[in-house]
């Protein structure tokens, strides 16, 4: 299984880095310390970019993460319940390729107060220049939370799944239908 690689255009870096702001609201981090507040900004890009890909690589556009956000910013305090695609039940978990420049090294987690019946997990990860998004697989809720919660670790009390074991995602191709290939 490879990844899919959504390139990160300067205009979407824009736009998620905007969305991004609105976004941060502060909050807690079940993986971040002391440093929260000043990594804030960078953790919401990390999550919008992953959100975009997500959208891009659905749809072939960003329509969908458009209308997502704009509802999220209507109520920012109400939260999407972890719906990354407008009324469905697919929650983006995104990460910046910070540890390890190999995609199969990281994990997909999944908080248990995120974990839902029937849902769907993406794992999203950005290279650490955000000029690009590996959409490295999906796992249903009943996949994720097969192996347990993590006992240690940045992922202590999180259901994981190895990003290798993920299922991939099957490819689009949107260029042949617009006539852009």
């Amino acid at each position: 299984m490879q990844p899919i690689r959504i390139p990160v255009s300067s205009t979407m870096l824009d736009v998620a880095r905007r969305f991004a702001e609105a976004a941060c609201m502060g909050g807690s981090s079940s993986v971040r310390g002391s440093d929260r507040l000043e990594r804030l900004m960078e953790d919401q890009t990390v999550g919008q970019l992953g959100q975009m890909a997500l959208a891009i690589w659905k749809d072939g556009h960003l329509g969908e993460y458009l209308i997502q956000r704009a509802a999220a910013n209507t109520y920012p305090t109400h939260g999407d319940g972890g719906a990354d695609l407008v009324g469905s039940n697919v929650d983006v978990k995104s990460s910046l390729m910070r540890a390890s420049s190999d995609w199969s090294a990281y994990r997909l987690p999944v908080r248990p107060a995120e974990m839902h019946d029937g849902w769907v997990y993406v794992l999203a990860l950005v290279e650490p220049d955000l000029s690009a998004v590996l959409l490295v697989g999906f796992a249903t809720s009943t996949e994720v939370s097969a192996g347990g919660l993590e006992q240690g670790g940045p992922f202590a009390g999180a259901y994981t799944m190895a990003a290798a074991d993920l299922r991939p995602l099957p490819p689009i191709d949107w260029r042949g239908r617009w006539g852009m290939a």
